[in-house]
């Protein structure tokens, strides 16, 4: 499956990163969002929406924030609180 492989090659990336950088590296947040996006595509929604969760709070630190991405990311974990029926987690 192309999705639990990517994941292989994510958790290969982050190990290697995890242990040079700090952890709230910019270069860790699209590791964190992609992880996070395939795991909610795989229905692990709380490793999902953990992960999607750690990159938002990356970027919101950054000087220059990745608008773009930042608003993907809240949409994704709109959707899957919508989906679970949480909508004041959704609104927020």
């Amino acid at each position: 499956d192309d999705q639990k492989n990517a994941l292989v090659y994510y958790e290969k990336a982050l190990a290697i990163r995890e242990k040079k950088l700090p952890p709230n590296d910019p270069s860790l947040y699209p590791i964190y969002s992609g992880m996070g996006t395939i795991y909610l595509a795989l229905g692990d929604e709380p490793r999902g929406i953990e992960l999607q969760e750690k990159s938002l709070k990356i970027q919101e630190t950054l000087p220059s924030p990745n608008y773009k991405s930042m608003s993907i990311v809240h949409y994704n974990l709109a959707m899957k609180y919508k989906g679970k029926g949480n909508l004041p987690a959704a609104i927020n």
